[in-house]
């Protein structure tokens, strides 16, 4: 090659003919789930004055408080089914830091990932378990459940039951 007369004012080294010896020095950026909708609520907290009524916030609302992280950590929501309002480590990935990478990856990584799956799992089972979970759901269910419970729940029902009690109760209630 010739030198040119006068400096160039854009690169004219042609790349090599063989690769780099290592790895690049930042990581590959790996395409990642985290589309969010700033205007999507999650649920934050039940109401003190009436822990029936839930409190619900937005994602962009989310981004200028002070309490974010401890609110991200939460993974209380309310409802079941299709009408859940999730927490906002769910509805606000891309705020709470919390965004995942496509999975599974197009090629092998090198080395195990760092942390296991959350368990549970985020999405619930399409059809029912053969035996029911170790520990019961964080807020009320929002249907009745078609056969009595064997003793007194954790926590109080949404709306009062519409029928009686089929039998007396030994003790009286407070």
């Amino acid at each position: 090659a010739v030198p040119t007369p006068q400096p160039t004012t854009t690169l004219s080294t042609p790349p090599t003919k063989a690769p780099s010896n290592g790895p690049t020095s930042s990581p590959t950026e790996f395409p990642t789930l985290c589309n969010e909708d700033s205007e999507a609520t999650f649920f934050l907290k039940s109401s003190k004055l009436n822990p029936l009524k839930p409190i619900y916030q937005t994602c962009a609302w989310l981004r200028g408080r002070n309490q974010k992280d401890e609110i991200c950590k939460s993974d209380a929501s309310w409802g079941s089914g299709s009408t859940a309002i999730g927490p906002a480590n769910e509805v606000c990935a891309k705020t709470c830091d919390n965004c995942t990478t496509e999975s599974p990856t197009k090629e092998p990584t090198l080395a195990p990932t760092v942390k296991p799956t959350d368990s549970p799992t985020k999405n619930p089972t399409v059809a029912p378990t053969a035996k029911p979970t170790s520990a019961p759901t964080k807020g009320p269910t929002i249907a009745p459940t078609e056969t009595p419970t064997e003793g007194p729940t954790s926590a109080p029902t949404i709306e009062p039951t519409k029928a009686p009690t089929v039998s007396p109760t030994k003790e009286p209630t407070s």
